[in-house]
């Protein structure tokens, strides 16, 4: 490669963007190194998989020009950094972006006007001098604002709060980027009443979450600043205080009434808890906070009884809605999501009967839909007749259920349908008597062929090898699961007829994400003996296996997959801490509050955030 025409193209763009301000210019040269040195995209960063591996060069260099930080605290920018460039882990040629179009563009012109430092080829063994000496110099140019701010927008949530300490400009970004998210506990977190006991150390914790919630509320009331940071609000209140002094909790409601109005900025707001204390809430929301785009809610059972959520309504910006559990009469919905059916484009509902009724009007404007309900009766529309039919701008489609009848004629009836799709699951869950569907995976199978977008799969049948027989689900489907080369995220049966190394050959090379159901211990042994597993497989997720020590056989996993850094198994998860050479390997069990409140959050540490894709909460939701 030319390095000296390279050199001269990259001038010519960074001209063309800070000089002239002419941002589409800047693109077409841009476009046109690529194409003319192809060399380049090619020694591009690799994905960083372990700290303190070598960052990529550009990264390195770039971090050095604000020269305000120290070489210790520079190990965590550098690897915030990598990320970035390597797009969270995943290997992209450069230039992907605008943001990495102005840090390249604005790197070139620092080395040639402010620097006159020659170009130096990437992995030179020129480059570590050329960025000591820097150092060295006290020199100091401060990239822009705008660049930094890029940067940390492509950031996961830890590495926000590991650059809260560090300094450099970056913290400034991730800080407001870090507490746009805030967090309420009230109480002690629990699944049911009896996992709580009256003891010190959870009296202790209680009084600990109690005064962390009251201090960020009266932050919020009394700095705007920071409340115009927040744009996600999660809120989680439990029923264990039924025997508690009333006015405590109405002070605290009263409270969250007043931080709601005052996020002013805000735009997701999930609520958990007890009907008793939210229902007033929910009902004031289109008031307090009527700029909403995402709602979440979320009732539990109280004293044995079922409460089941209201839609706010009007709320006119919003876009995703999940409402869990339902009401027995899907009617009481009908006036809320008449409302929002302009903006809305996300939505997530459970039910115990069809909800052809509130989809059909709503299918046209949905851009991701997941329903936990039967998909329709013999004598009623068929779930897929009017999603199929309707759903053109369906990005993502994920469906729990039991067939009723025969679905499978509308999968060969649309097989041109929705062709802007990247994510499907279809589940089939015990209910009522389902109707034998033979003919269902196969035509399912034929329906996602040819589809170049396809990211996220999972198609889970029942257990028994009888059931898996009567809707079709064979060696056709592993056939097919073969045959994407994009696919980052699976979740399907494993088939005890299927040798173990084909197999495991079926699994793309390219998943990241695997999650397996029940399945046979034995043949899943027998599987984890073999090698050939995906290189970048991170996830691997199974159903039960009540049969072995979970810890031990996490590790199990973990010696047999080397790439893969979180297992789990059951509701169990383990994060995957000591390596040596693939021989020693220490896996460490999650705490119980990190699996239910934390878990998007250790995943995104460990890489493993497709996973959440795959997660559905069932609980109090399920068909019946």
């Amino acid at each position: 490669m030319d390095y000296m025409k390279f050199e001269k193209a990259m001038d010519r763009a960074g001209k063309a963007l800070f000089l002239d301000c002419d941002t589409e210019r800047c693109m077409k040269i841009l476009q046109t190194i690529i194409i003319k040195f192809e060399s380049v995209s090619k020694c591009g960063p690799k994905c960083l998989s372990v700290p303190g591996a070598e960052c990529p060069t550009i990264a390195q260099r770039v971090a050095c020009f604000s020269g305000s930080f120290c070489p210790g605290a520079a190990i965590s920018v550098h690897v915030s950094m990598a990320r970035f460039w390597a797009g969270k882990g995943e290997v992209k040629p450069l230039f992907t972006t605008l943001g990495q179009l102005l840090v390249v563009s604005y790197f070139w012109r620092l080395q040639k006007v402010a620097l006159s430092l020659p170009f130096i080829p990437p992995n030179s063994p020129q480059v570590e001098v050329c960025s000591t000496a820097s150092h060295r110099s006290g020199y100091r140019v401060h990239l822009p604002a705008e660049i930094w701010r890029e940067i940390a927008n492509w950031l996961t949530r830890p590495d926000w709060k590991a650059l809260l300490h560090v300094p450099h400009p970056l913290r400034k970004f991730a800080s407001d980027l870090f507490f746009g998210d805030i967090f309420l506990q009230f109480d002690v977190y629990s699944s049911c009443s009896s996992d709580v006991q009256l003891n010190r150390r959870q009296e202790e914790l209680q009084a600990w979450h109690s005064q962390r919630t009251l201090g960020i509320m009266t932050r919020i009331l009394r700095d705007w600043r920071f409340a115009g940071r927040v744009r996600s609000l999660r809120v989680h209140m439990c029923d264990h205080r039924s025997g508690g002094p009333i006015d405590v909790i109405n002070f605290e409601l009263n409270c969250l009434a007043e931080v709601l109005w005052k996020l002013t900025g805000l735009k997701s707001l999930y609520l958990y808890g007890s009907p008793i204390f939210l229902y007033n809430l929910v009902s004031r929301l289109p008031q307090l906070a009527p700029r909403l785009e995402s709602v979440t809610i979320r009732y539990h059972q109280y004293e044995g009884r079922m409460y089941c959520p209201r839609i706010p309504a009007p709320l006119k910006h919003l876009q995703q809605l999940c409402v869990h559990p339902t009401t027995a009469d899907l009617c009481a919905y009908n006036d809320g999501l008449k409302q929002a059916s302009q903006t809305l484009r996300r939505l997530k509902m459970a039910h115990h009967s069809s909800p052809v009724s509130i989809i059909t009007p709503l299918a046209g404007n949905l851009t991701h839909l997941e329903l936990v309900a039967p998909w329709g009766g013999a004598n009623e529309t068929s779930l897929f007749h009017v999603i199929l039919g309707s759903g053109e701008r369906l990005e993502s489609l994920r469906l729990v259920g039991y067939p009723l009848q025969a679905h499978s004629i509308h999968f060969r009836q649309y097989r041109r349908s929705l062709p802007l799709l990247r994510d499907f699951g279809l589940r089939l869950m015990h209910g009522r008597m389902a109707m034998i569907d033979p003919d269902l995976f196969p035509s399912i199978c034929d329906f996602l062929r040819d589809r170049p977008l396809l990211e996220s799969l999972e198609l889970v049948a029942y257990a028994r090898e009888v059931d898996q027989v009567a809707f079709g689900f064979g060696m056709c489907v592993w056939e097919f699961v073969s045959s994407l080369p994009h696919l980052r995220i699976l979740s399907a049966n494993l088939l005890n007829g299927i040798p173990h190394r084909r197999m495991i050959e079926y699994i793309p090379r390219s998943v990241k994400t695997l999650s397996v159901p029940q399945c046979g211990v034995w043949y899943l042994e027998q599987l984890l003996q073999e090698d050939g597993w995906p290189d970048d497989l991170r996830f691997f997720g199974v159903g039960e296996c009540p049969q072995h020590n979970s810890i031990s056989f996490a590790r199990k996993i973990a010696i047999s997959i080397p790439s893969v850094r979180v297992v789990r198994i059951s509701q169990d998860y383990f994060s995957v801490t000591g390596r040596n050479d693939g021989k020693s390997v220490r896996v460490d069990q999650w705490p119980s509050r990190a699996t239910e409140v934390y878990r998007k959050e250790y995943l995104d540490s460990s890489g493993c955030e497709d996973y959440e894709y795959l997660y559905v909460d069932h609980s109090d939701v399920l068909p019946r």
